[in-house]
């Protein structure tokens, strides 16, 4: 868990901050929010994501993100469920970036476990995450950004080969707060 969040240290604040403080011309969004997902035929998972655009991507068509979703927030809140947690980087595509209604395609690599209790100790608990997302993009507000995914996974198990709690598909839905700038 801690190189977990180390890693999204360094993407959140290191990175962007390395390769454009020195820019003055660069015009360049953080947003952060919740996003709830939803494994077809299995758990609901919610947690936290955040996006970061730049002008200097692709003139702000390309965007960078994380995300950490969980069980946890989810479907073992409320029952007695296997506390499940995904941890995902990716990178975006965004088409009519001038518009508040953007079609955006998004590919995401990342890690997944499952804790399961020790009778199930044999099982396996980790696996690599490679998925794509299509959907839409919808700001309001100024300030405020919906999106709606639908995605599929590439990588997928049954518990005897692979994680058994990373399903097919998917589908999701975030909530963007766009920070203020700083300059």
């Amino acid at each position: 868990m801690k190189k977990i969040i180390v890693i999204v240290f360094i993407l959140v604040h290191c990175i962007p901050t390395y390769l454009f403080s020195q820019e003055d011309t660069v015009r360049s969004t953080f947003e952060a929010g919740i996003r709830c997902k939803k494994f077809t035929g299995f758990y609901w998972e919610n947690g936290i994501s955040a996006e970061y655009k730049s002008s200097k991507l692709l003139d702000n068509k390309l965007g960078l993100g994380v995300n950490l979703t969980t069980s946890i927030l989810g479907t073992a809140l409320i029952k007695n469920a296997i506390p499940t947690m995904n941890f995902e980087v990716s990178a975006l595509y965004y088409w009519r970036r001038t518009s508040d209604f953007q079609p955006f395609s998004r590919l995401n690599i990342g890690l997944a476990t499952a804790h399961f209790s020790s009778t199930y100790a044999n099982i396996t608990n980790r696996a690599p995450l490679l998925s794509a997302e299509f959907g839409f993009s919808y700001r309001f507000l100024t300030e405020f950004r919906l999106t709606i995914t639908g995605g599929i996974n590439a990588i997928t198990g049954n518990g005897t080969k692979g994680l058994g709690t990373v399903y097919p598909l998917f589908g999701q839905f975030s909530l963007f707060y766009k920070l203020p700038s700083t300059k």
